[in-house]
């Protein structure tokens, strides 16, 4: 029989750091246009204005509304100011 392994569990140092690089994360996106799940049939496209951490999690801002961090799907590339599209 082989010995049960202790279930994984977050120390508080861990925890803090994953948090830190969620909001480093999230902050990247501000001014980014996204498409964040809505619903789960909805899809939601706009431009990322702030963000936010509630209780740990981040939220972004899109729309004048909050999103989880978690549902976001799409992250479209920004442009430079003087690229030309062909």
């Amino acid at each position: 029989m082989l010995p049960r392994s202790a279930p994984f569990r977050k120390s508080s140092s861990s925890q803090g750091y994953l948090n830190a690089i969620r909001h480093r994360v999230a902050s990247t996106l501000v001014g980014r246009t996204v498409d964040v799940l809505t619903s789960a049939h909805t899809i939601t496209h706009g431009v990322v204005t702030g963000v936010l951490s509630e209780a740990g999690v981040e939220k972004l801002i899109v729309g004048g509304l909050e999103y989880d961090l978690s549902q976001l799907l799409v992250v479209t590339p920004t442009l430079p100011v003087n690229a030309v599209i062909h």
